[in-house]
């Protein structure tokens, strides 16, 4: 029995689309999966971690294959044996391979930018449609009195939410193994075919957030790549994933490696990439992180889509329990939703401990360095997209965590559970919001063209007539964020053509280290903040420069300074 155990286990190792992060018990995926949400490693309380045997349901477990929880829910994309065998390249965000010419010779790429990139959106549309899966089947979970259900019917419930969501995480682990955005090339080679540049960025992509509105072809950096992977055809020409389908061993990827299932360590890799410098950490990490950002993400998913009394909360708490009938009773429910964020009580203050009224509520009960725990009610009359913004020392210390960008309604409210993993690399204050600006493509007016007048001047429109008060900065010279000389090193802006024109902000990146840098515009009031997430450039090291222009019908809706610039994560 065991030597037909084996055997089925090596044809399961070897299968084409199986060429991931490792799916079997003890391999990356589950271990990925474990350092992220098992209890009580995951770093926060229990409403953010699983239950081991909940855990083992969506990690994978051990014994003969044959076990249904043998490849666990993150490991269901890879199960050559299930119907339909495994899941396609878009389950696994390959073929997004891109080399920009000036790294290959002059030599243009075999496939475009776009086409690269539409290969990698087709990866976040499939992580996309498995969230709202996943959300839409949470329905079963509860009875017709809005209870748990119990037995079989319950467990084949439960089964399926967290199968959904397990092929959304497979997907994104499998992006910080696949892609370069965790890593680095290899020093002292030239940039190339086999050693691609690395973005290096130490915090999650931008593009696996659900709850915001999909991504475009504008959300990817030039130099994001993952590899080519095919069985069928030839990766000549490309950057490849990696052996042993793709020729030699000097792909992409960053597949293999111990993981520690309760802290994430990731020692001894065996691929490649993953043996230059951190880049095997460094992937292992952003991947843990995003994990955990996902499932505070389903959570939102859950209480966006069911509103009645601790309806989401049981959900949430089915799923994580491994006795949800005990544990999650209906006076924990309604405790629950007596503290979930609204404006419903906005004249009364809040219990302790219980959502702001309006604005921003935010506890840290572990004290400094462990997860802090925000809330946010949109007590005005417009829904607003906002993330948490956090402000330490320094011209350059503003950051905007705009991976968990949240649009939040009239009278609603949403939450954040931060990690220490997805904290600003300095310290901080952690306290507040930024709106993401602009809303979402289709509500911002395009900019009009206008013929200039006699004296060469544009005249003043009734729209620009309006938006001249947006801008409190009238002074048609250049100037750095501090009002001087413009700089060597970042931020400096102009608005040659006076109050209530085109605004122009380079940035000059001497940090030492890559960032996603976005204009930032600062008024008056609680949440008169707003980062211009939609523009954010990715922007390397070593002094490299970035250049934004901001038309009048993107400025802010209240006066406002658009003369600095942010740090997005």
């Amino acid at each position: 029995m065991s030597l037909i155990a084996s055997s089925i286990v090596f044809t399961i190792t070897m299968a084409p689309q199986a060429q991931a992060y490792g799916t079997i018990p003890g391999r990356e995926h589950s271990n990925i999966t474990r350092a992220a949400l098992g209890c009580p490693q995951s770093g926060t309380d229990s409403d953010y971690c699983f239950d081991p045997a909940s855990l083992t349901v969506l990690a994978g477990g051990g014994g003969l294959i044959q076990n249904p929880n043998f490849f666990g829910a993150v490991g269901w994309p890879d199960n050559p044996l299930k119907p339909g065998g495994a899941d396609g390249d878009e389950a696994h965000c390959d073929n997004a391979d891109y080399l920009d010419p000036s790294y290959n010779g002059g030599r243009a790429y075999p496939q475009s930018r776009a086409q690269a990139s539409d290969f990698l959106l087709n990866c976040v549309r499939h992580t996309r449609q498995a969230f709202s899966t996943a959300v839409d089947h949470a329905a079963d979970l509860l009875d017709t009195d809005n209870r748990l259900k119990t037995g079989a019917e319950f467990d084949q419930a439960k089964r399926t939410v967290l199968y959904d969501w397990g092929r959304l995480l497979h997907a994104v682990q499998d992006f910080y193994s696949h892609s370069n955005w965790a890593d680095i090339s290899a020093p002292g080679r030239p940039v190339g075919l086999d050693n691609p540049p690395g973005l290096d960025m130490t915090t999650p992509s931008l593009l696996f957030n659900a709850l915001a509105p999909e991504p475009t072809a504008a959300s990817v950096p030039r130099d994001l790549t993952t590899g080519c992977y095919t069985t069928g055809g030839s990766c000549r020409g490309h950057v490849r994933h990696g052996a042993p389908f793709n020729g030699d061993d000097t792909g992409l990827n960053k597949d293999g490696g111990r993981i520690d299932p309760k802290t994430g360590t990731a020692t001894e890799p065996t691929k490649y990439r993953g043996r230059i410098g951190r880049n095997f950490q460094q992937s292992v990490t952003a991947a843990v992180s995003d994990t955990r950002l996902q499932w505070v993400d389903l959570r939102q998913g859950l209480e966006n889509r069911y509103t009645g009394p601790g309806q989401a909360w049981l959900m949430a708490c089915g799923l994580l329990r491994d006795n949800p009938q005990a544990a999650c009773t209906s006076s924990a429910a309604e405790a629950a939703a007596a503290s979930r964020p609204s404006a419903d009580a906005k004249d009364s203050a809040p219990p302790a401990g219980k959502a702001a009224a309006c604005g921003v509520n935010w506890q840290q009960p572990g004290g400094a360095d462990t997860t802090v725990f925000m809330q946010y009610v949109n007590c005005g009359s417009t829904a607003l997209s906002v993330a948490p913004y956090a402000v330490g020392e320094g011209d350059e210390a503003r950051y905007t965590l705009a991976r968990v960008c949240r649009t939040v309604q009239p009278g609603q409210g949403t939450r954040w559970v931060i990690d220490p993993s997805y904290f600003p690399p300095e310290p901080t204050t952690l306290q507040t919001i930024s709106q993401c600006w602009p809303p979402a493509a289709g509500t911002v007016s395009p900019a009009k063209s206008v013929p200039p007048a006699a004296d060469g001047h544009r005249p003043e429109t009734p729209s620009a007539a309006k938006d001249a008060a947006r801008l409190r900065t009238n002074a048609p010279v250049r100037r750095t964020d501090r009002g001087t000389a413009a700089a060597a090193c970042g931020t400096t802006w102009a608005q040659p053509g006076g109050s209530g024109t085109t605004v122009t902000i380079d940035y000059t990146n001497c940090l030492g280290v890559p960032a996603l840098i976005a204009p930032l515009a600062l008024g008056e009031g609680p949440d008169a903040r707003y980062s211009y997430t939609g523009l954010t450039q990715y922007v390397p090291a070593g002094g490299s420069a970035a250049q934004f222009r901001i038309d009048p019908p993107l400025f802010p809706p209240v006066p406002a300074d658009l003369q600095w610039t942010t740090r997005v994560m």
